[in-house]
């Protein structure tokens, strides 16, 4: 969707001077860390543990006698 010729970009925390500061700003004043903590655990939780193909196979062993 384009945007109106009229509409100027507005840099993080509204001025140009700031924007090195973003991140920062973010972190102290959100609880990024606490929700960065949560996403992992929940993805964690989540993950399907594949079994690894770049090792060779070995072949199963026959019983004895």
């Amino acid at each position: 969707m384009p945007k109106p010729a009229n509409q100027q970009y507005v840099p993080s925390l509204r001025f140009h001077w700031l924007t090195s500061c973003c991140d920062a700003v973010a972190r102290t004043t959100t609880r990024e860390r606490r929700f960065k903590q949560a996403l992992i655990q929940r993805a964690r939780r989540y993950t399907i543990v594949l079994p690894d193909r770049t090792a060779p196979r070995q072949r199963p062993r026959k019983a004895p006698g």
